[in-house]
């Protein structure tokens, strides 16, 4: 194991009682709108990366960051942060 902090960190992660996973979450029709925006801070997610329509992967985006319908966030959630994702994506 060269990086034993990271291998322990995601057993943790999978074995939380808070159900946190890596999910991803489609942007809909509701227009552009910067991260900030669509999925401002929140203890139930954190916003990993976004694909925008299929281009090339952005990690770490900036909040001011702009997505669009067909875009895909990346994020760390537990279900209830990928639901309220989910809802604020339709």
């Amino acid at each position: 194991m060269i990086r034993p902090q990271v291998v322990s960190f995601l057993d943790e992660m999978l074995r939380s009682d808070d159900n946190v996973r890596v999910e991803q979450v489609t942007v809909g029709t509701s227009g552009p709108a910067t991260i900030d925006a669509f999925a401002p801070p929140n203890q139930e997610y954190i916003v990993l990366a976004v694909r925008p329509g299929g281009r090339e992967t952005v990690f770490n985006p900036a909040p001011n960051r702009i997505v669009e319908s067909g875009d895909v966030i990346v994020v760390m959630a537990t279900p209830a942060g990928r639901h309220a994702l989910e809802r604020r994506a339709r």
